[in-house]
């Protein structure tokens, strides 16, 4: 999921491990082990972007990794409160700059997406960005900088502990979306992806957010602040479980519709579109096209709808077929993709991420890569046809989730 949502995931882990023992270091140590796993992202920049494609959510979001590396990275904090480095003031002034960039970029990040679905204008936005900037200063500099802290006692293998746990529960939520995860790295590249929950829903993350911040403000011994943060982390798992049953819900429909058609899809996956799990999204695999149709939970017939056809073109790269690169956009896909030839080139769309226009009669490929043939290797560029701003995003949304566009396209 988001790198917000693993944040804070992380956070809410170690809280239950160390919280009790460190008060909110825990949840700070916490948060930095569920941002581990997505640093692979550092990849891109020294690899071909097909290579990358492969190693994101690779081994650094396998098993293998969540348990060896723990009793790597658990040495930085066993030292610096080992050696009373926290205690230094230039340290806690280092530690005030860092944090103050970082949660600031945060901030603005979701200020902008705030301010895009809402429609705010620029002097709102920033006037909102410069209140959450200097909010976040006044806290650190009040309750960490010019404050004395205590000394702590921690085991190697407690830090080692919370590490584990942060670290291992990141690759294991990511599993859950359509984009997946390479749990068993180096052992296997297989993909395990349940997709059962968008790669960002709010009604996952914020709800956990608010009790985390809630927990953060009792004492360390404070059952309060137990209580709270276990609250976080059952809505959180109940909310996953949800996704589940209803992924199974979709799946029992769509497996239903499929059998009174003359003709039957050779395989389909349905997937939760973005920032909810109301809405579905059906993929219908046939032999020379897909079909692509929605499903929402107040439909009211038990049928997917909205459907329209996709050629799947795929004779466009058939020269392809046995390089490497093509291989792996097509293992990256789930192999369910189709192509467009365009002036400049071929265009590979991921149909596990699309949207529609506002008359939902015509696909928008969100994600896809232009493709250029250099020597025996294909080189891609990231490409996104959103479909609109962010206000009619999520208006056109609520109104598919609703039910209010329902037609029959078979």
């Amino acid at each position: 999921m988001d790198s917000l949502t693993q944040m804070v995931l992380g956070a809410a882990v170690g809280e239950a491990l160390l919280g009790k023992k460190i008060g909110n270091r825990a949840m700070v140590w916490g948060a930095i082990g569920g941002t581990i796993p997505d640093l692979d992202i550092l990849a891109y920049s020294f690899m071909n972007p097909i290579d990358a494609l492969a190693v994101h959510r690779g081994l650094s979001h396998s098993i293998f990794f969540g348990i060896l590396f723990p009793w790597v990275i658990a040495l930085l904090p066993n030292w610096i409160y080992g050696h009373y480095w926290h205690k230094k003031s230039g340290y806690r002034w280092l530690v005030t700059v860092l944090a103050l960039l970082f949660l600031s970029a945060f901030g603005y990040v979701i200020m902008s997406i705030v301010s895009s679905v809402f429609g705010f204008s620029d002097v709102l936005k920033w006037s909102l960005v410069v209140v959450v900037f200097v909010g976040i200063l006044y806290g650190l500099l009040k309750k960490y900088t010019f404050t004395t802290p205590s000394d702590i006692e921690v085991t190697y293998i407690d830090w080692v502990k919370l590490f584990v746990g942060a670290i291992l529960t990141h690759p294991l939520l990511d599993a859950f979306t359509p984009y997946g995860t390479q749990l068993f790295q180096p052992f296997s590249d297989y993909r395990v992806a349940f997709n059962t929950i968008s790669i960002v829903d709010p009604l996952y993350t914020v709800p956990f957010i608010i009790c985390l911040l809630i927990a953060s403000r009792f004492a360390s011994n404070s059952i309060k602040r137990i209580r709270w943060n276990r609250l976080g982390l059952l809505l959180s798992s109940s909310y996953l479980l949800w996704s589940v049953f209803i992924h199974q819900h979709v799946v029992d429909i769509v497996q239903n519709s499929q059998d009174i058609q003359l003709e039957k899809a050779d395989r389909f996956m349905t997937t939760p579109t973005i920032l909810n799990t109301l809405l579905w999204n059906i993929i219908s695999e046939y032999p020379e096209y897909y079909t692509l149709s929605y499903y929402s939970l107040f439909d009211k017939t038990k049928k997917p709808s909205n459907v329209i056809k996709v050629k799947k073109n795929h004779d466009l790269l058939a020269k392809y077929d046995g390089n490497k690169d093509y291989k792996i956009l097509k293992w990256f896909s789930n192999n369910y993709y189709n192509l467009e030839e365009r002036d400049e080139g071929v265009v590979f769309h991921d149909l596990r991420y699309t949207s529609r226009n506002k008359n939902w009669d015509k696909p928008h490929y969100i994600f896809g890569f232009d493709i250029k043939p250099v020597g025996d290797r294909l080189m891609i560029e990231e490409t996104r046809d959103r479909p609109d701003d962010g206000q009619h995003l999520i208006k056109s949304l609520w109104s598919r989730i609703k039910g209010s566009r329902m037609t029959d396209d078979h």
